[in-house]
């Protein structure tokens, strides 16, 4: 990410919220025991290194990127997650998450151990079986703060601004790549596996946001520099001094696109949801 949440943070985090679901306690390192985390590591590099093609590729991957903030936040390779839960967690519908569930676990990447059943979502299980790179990223992922990095992949995977109707999964795609290194078009295309029409437009979005209302304008990406050897003008993430910086340029955008507020209406939907089935069983005498 273009920066970390570590300077906001002491060495033990305390994290409240949706996303995190209640208090929880981490450590600001990972132990050399801890198979959890070097699990969700090796998957997360995985998932930041390995294209995901197809119309649904960037939905499928912020749906497991949820599946490996919940399996960290349960220090389990086997944990519980409803469908509900990762939809909101990956700023996408029901019906997306569960297509994207689907893909997941016959494409190799999740094992159900158990159906839903009741009150009690389905309990999944992470693969650990891809060829790792095991490169410098991985060994940066290793040394830095897994909590605050993962922490951070949530909001933005979550934000209103990027959800369908606004920039979208692509956008986000492209963009958290590119606030991890600096990429031309045409690695940006071989990267996400997208099409190079996606790519050029996803560019042209996030650099070229403006409210003529209000007179403001965001360049959520931005050209760098000219690769003479490349031929093709390399791209960055616009420079923030601060997580507050970027998410209030996130909101205008999702503000623009009146996508704001969306999250918390499906959170608040899910709640009655849950609500109503939790009434339901009872009465029946489950």
């Amino acid at each position: 990410m273009p920066f970390l949440t570590s300077d906001l943070f002491p060495d033990t985090i305390t994290a409240s919220g949706s996303v995190f679901g209640g208090q929880v306690k981490y450590l600001n390192h990972i132990d050399e025991d801890d198979v959890t985390s070097h699990v969700v590591i090796d998957n997360l590099e995985y998932l930041l290194n390995t294209p995901w093609p197809g119309k649904d590729g960037p939905s499928r991957k912020a749906v497991y990127l949820a599946h490996l903030l919940i399996a960290y936040r349960s220090h389990k390779t086997q944990y519980s997650a409803s469908v509900r839960e990762l939809a909101e967690m990956a700023g996408v519908s029901i019906s997306t998450a569960s297509k994207a569930n689907t893909k997941l676990v016959s494409d190799g990447f999740l094992k159900i151990i158990s159906m839903s059943s009741g009150d009690f979502p389905v309990v999944y299980e992470l693969e650990n079986k891809h060829t790792y790179l095991h490169s410098n990223q991985y060994v940066r992922l290793l040394n830095l703060n897994i909590y605050d990095y993962l922490y951070e992949c949530s909001i933005i995977l979550a934000h209103d601004s990027f959800r369908r109707g606004a920039l979208g999964k692509s956008c986000w795609d492209i963009w958290t790549i590119l606030s991890e290194r600096l990429c031309t078009e045409s690695e940006l295309v071989e990267i996400t596996g997208r099409d190079p029409s996606t790519v050029k437009k996803c560019l042209k979005m996030m650099s070229e946001i403006t409210c003529e209302q209000y007179g403001w304008s965001i360049n959520l990406v931005k050209e760098e520099y000219f690769d003479d050897s490349q031929d093709e003008m390399v791209w960055n993430t616009k420079d923030y001094l601060s997580s507050c910086e970027l998410f209030e340029d996130l909101d205008r955008i999702a503000i623009l696109y009146k996508s704001y507020g969306k999250g918390e209406k499906q959170k608040q939907k899910h709640l009655e949801q849950r609500s109503q089935f939790s009434s339901r069983f009872v009465q029946k005498g489950g």
